[in-house]
Order: structure tokens, then C-alpha cells, then sequence
């Protein structure tokens, strides 16, 4: 069993949370999945190790979410200036009508 952490952009609401966790128990290879928003990020426990881009078609093709191996940025060894980037939370896109 394989279990790691992700980064889940596009989530706006309650709704697009059970739509990721529904999109990757679908696939046959995960045994949970815990996604929240409050962090847009999701914890999956796996059989086996799935592909990245397998996970990223089954979230795409519930919307406009993008999903990506969590890493951490005190591990980087390249420094970051201050102001030069930012995660883009889901609250910056443009609203969609998934939960309405």
C-alpha cells in the first residue's frame, strides 16, 4: 500500500470536494481518499502506485481541477524570493455552476 499527498486546485466548495474523493475512488487502484478544502489538498492510500497523469484525467474530466504530488517547499533547495510566486487557491477562478 502506497499512500500520498496531493494538491487539488479548482475547488471552490463542499461539492467540488466530493466530486475529487468520488473521481478517484473510481479508479480501481485507491483504496481512500480524503480530500478537504480548507487546504485544497487530497491524501490518497493506494494499492499501488498510480500515475500522476491517470490521477489528473479522472479529476479533469469532472471540471476544471488540476491535481498534483504535494512537495514540500522547505525541502526545495532553491530559495524563493518573497512576492515571486503564489498558489493560486480555487477562489481565484471563475465560479462554476458544479454545486448550485
Amino acid at each position: 500500500m502506497t499512500t500520498k499527498m496531493y494538491t487539488v486546485e479548482g475547488m471552490t466548495c463542499d461539492g467540488c470536494v466530493a466530486t475529487i474523493r468520488s473521481a478517484l475512488k473510481e479508479l480501481p487502484e485507491i483504496i481512500e481518499a480524503r480530500v478537504q478544502l480548507t487546504e485544497p489538498q487530497a491524501i490518497v492510500s493506494m494499492r499501488e502506485a498510480v500515475d500522476d497523469e491517470k490521477l489528473q484525467r479522472a479529476v479533469a474530466a469532472q471540471g476544471a481541477y488540476r491535481i498534483r504530488e504535494y512537495r514540500d517547499p522547505e525541502a526545495s533547495s532553491e530559495v524563493k524570493k518573497p512576492g515571486k510566486t503564489r498558489k493560486l487557491f480555487g477562489f481565484l477562478l471563475p465560479k462554476k455552476d458544479c454545486c448550485q
